[in-house]
Formats: C-alpha cells, structure tokens, sequence
C-alpha cells in the first residue's frame, strides 16, 4: 500500500507526542507499505532517512519531505503548512492519506494534538493575565492556528482516537523479560545512586500542567512525611523547570525529587521503579470543556509494558488499561485511578501504590495487561482502518 503521511513539526525525543510520526512511517515501511512522509519541520531526518538502508532493519526505504527544514518548534506557520501539505496531498502517488496533524485531513485522520482552540481557552481560564501574555507573545501563531484547523474541520472526514474505543493503545517498548527487567532496575540504580531499598515512583510530567504537578508532588510530600524507614523517591521525566522546583521546595520534597528532563532511556527507567504516575491537570478544568494536553497513552502503556503497575488520574489517556476486571484473570487490574486531582486522592493512591503487599499483587498483572499493548498490535488495526474505503468511522 502506497502511504502519504502528513504530520506537522517533529521533535527528536519519543517521549514526546509528535514522535509518533516516526514510528508509524518506520513501522509501516517496515511491514513493506511503500511510504512518503511530509512534514513542515523535523528536528531530526534520520531515523526516517536511513530506514531500509544499509544495516538498519529491513523494509521499504522512506521518502521524506520537509516543507521547512530549518524550522524550530515554536516556529509555527499553519497557512503556509496548510497550503503546501494539500498540495503534496494532491501531488503525491498515494492510496491512503493517513494525517497526523488537525490541520489537514487525511483519509485516515489521527490527529496528535489538541484542538488550538481548547489551549487558548487553558491559557486565558488557568492563567494569570501576565502568564496568558506571555503565552501569546512566544506562540504568536495560536489564532492563525485555530482558523487553519477550523478549515480543516469542515472534511466530512471522521477523526480517529487513542483508546479502547478507538485506534487502541500501544508501546513503543520491547516487552522485557523478568530477568532483563532486574539487570536494568541494577544498573540505572547503582548509575543514579538509589539504594536497593528505596521505594521509586517514576512520572511523567510533559503534559502536566501546574495544577497537576502540584497536586501530585504535594501528595507526594505527604508519603514522603508519613514513611516509617527509607524515604520514597520520585523520578520526574518530561521536562524540567522552576515549577517543578518551586513546588518540590513547597512541600519539602526537593532531596526525594529526581528532575531527568527529557530521555530516551524510558524502558530502563521505568524498570528502576516501583510504581508509574501519570498526573494531569486539575480536574475542575473539565467542566470548561478543555482538552489540555494532546496524549496517546503511551506513558501508561509503557509501564505496563515493562511491567511495572500504573496510577493514574481518571481523566488521563489510558487510565481505562487499570480498570478492574478489564482482563481476564485480573479483577483488581495493574494499577490504580484516581478518582480527583487533589493533594488527598493523589496521597491515598500513592500510600497505597507504594506498599510492598500491593505491588505483589499489582505488578504481575502489569506485566500480563502489557502483553497485548505492542505495536504490532496496533498497526493491525491501523491496517485494517486503510484498507477500508471510505471515511473512517469516529471512534470516541
């Protein structure tokens, strides 16, 4: 199958939602569909350029095309990408279009961000006036933004989702064996200098916004208080920044708190731990209608994927994979939902996450519900959504 796959800027960090256009190009090369990429900006061509070549894994070689390949990420210009990915649309041999970005529609339409329209509206509601300027003063091109995707959105196309509802939920992640997962817990240990007998939670806070951090390591300060012995730790990757420190500070938990920013060594991290989080924005925001950060779930996946129990806030992107019952053999489920994103709910999760009786019975159904969220699996689906002609049905 001839692909055209449309997606918007790229940055050179899987964590990150964008990187998903990289995976998929090379995962659907890899499986011998013939594919074009055409993107505004890549932070990095390689993995793309390179796949199909030389040693790399075998399958179909990529063409990629850039709109502007000097492009940083906050150098949107959704007009001028608009106007030039249409007309790749056009130009381009293709079977299937399948867009990644709201602001042109494919075929096969995922788009990996949220609407602009929404990150306007969390600007101006969580905001103070001063911190909303700023916003607008560095991301100038929001309002041009949101007129491009209200373009865009008259397509009769339907947008396809992440979830058990829509496309599924996938890691990027080899699942590890047992025995692998122990040597890597070993040796990012000794590498950071945790002791064996510290309780580790790792989350990820790339789109957690402030009301959510605050929430989580507020709670977190909480554990940290009521621990009898060796205190918890935390790992944060994501980001790093003054929030981060402030509130760390706040609560008293800046010596229990690890800032590792953004990495690429998220499966040995991950087996480091003890216990995933995924914290998000305060849930009083939902009653705004907002959509405050454009996730897949992957950071989810990839806990489980590893082997390693979740908690995670109800409204967060694959917080439906911890549902008790959801698989069979496993009533309680591998993880944990928390039900508000207050200081109380987030202490209660995490008091409960971190104990050694829980985790015994958590982890190994963590490890059997990450079974099933490879890739593989995915793109069997996603295969079978391009074969279909016609709009894809919406899936929510």
């Amino acid at each position: 199958m001839r692909v055209l796959l449309i997606a918007e800027y790229v940055r050179h960090n899987p964590v990150t939602i964008g990187y998903w256009a990289v995976d998929l190009a090379r995962a659907l090369a890899a499986r011998g569909h013939q594919i074009t990429v055409a993107v505004d900006g890549l932070e990095d061509p390689e993995p793309l350029t390179s796949f199909g070549r030389g040693s790399v894994p075998e399958g179909e070689p990529i063409d990629v095309r850039v709109h502007r390949p000097g492009r940083d990420h906050l150098g949107a210009n959704p007009f001028t990408f608009q106007h030039w990915a249409l007309r790749q649309r056009d130009e381009v041999r293709h079977d299937v279009c399948l867009s990644l970005t709201p602001l042109v529609a494919g075929d096969v339409w995922l788009p990996l961000a949220p609407q602009t329209w929404d990150s306007i509206k969390s600007i101006l509601m969580t905001q103070s006036p001063i911190s909303a300027v700023s916003e607008f003063v560095h991301r100038p091109w929001l309002p041009a933004m949101d007129i491009a995707e209200r373009l865009a959105n008259r397509s009769s196309v339907q947008r396809l989702t992440f979830g058990l509802n829509g496309i599924g939920y996938a890691s990027r992640l080899d699942q590890p064996d047992e025995a692998r997962v122990a040597d890597m817990r070993r040796m990012v240990r000794r590498r950071l200098g945790i002791d064996e007998s510290r309780s580790v939670v790792i989350a990820s806070v790339l789109h957690a916004h402030r009301s959510g951090l605050k929430s989580f390591l507020g709670a977190f300060g909480h554990v940290v208080r009521e621990t009898i012995g060796p205190k918890p730790l935390a790992l944060l990757i994501g980001r790093s920044g003054e929030s981060i420190a402030r509130y760390s500070d706040r609560f008293g938990v800046t010596e229990h708190v690890m800032q590792l920013g953004r990495t690429m060594r998220v499966t040995e991290l991950i087996a480091a731990s003890d216990l995933v989080a995924a914290p998000l924005a305060a849930a009083k925001y939902a009653s705004w209608g907002l959509k405050l950060s454009a996730t897949s779930g992957r950071f989810v996946a990839d806990g489980l994927r590893v082997g390693r129990p979740v908690i995670a806030l109800n409204r967060a992107s694959g917080a439906e994979l911890l549902a008790p019952g959801r698989l069979e053999h496993d009533p309680l489920g591998p993880g944990w939902i928390v039900d508000a994103n207050d200081t109380t709910q987030w202490s209660i999760g995490l008091m409960t996450g971190l104990s050694k009786a829980w985790l015994g019975h958590r982890t190994p159904a963590a490890r059997r519900a990450g079974a099933d969220l490879s890739m593989d699996a995915l793109l069997t689906r996603l295969e079978d959504i391009m074969s279909k002609p016609g709009s894809p049905t919406r899936a929510e």
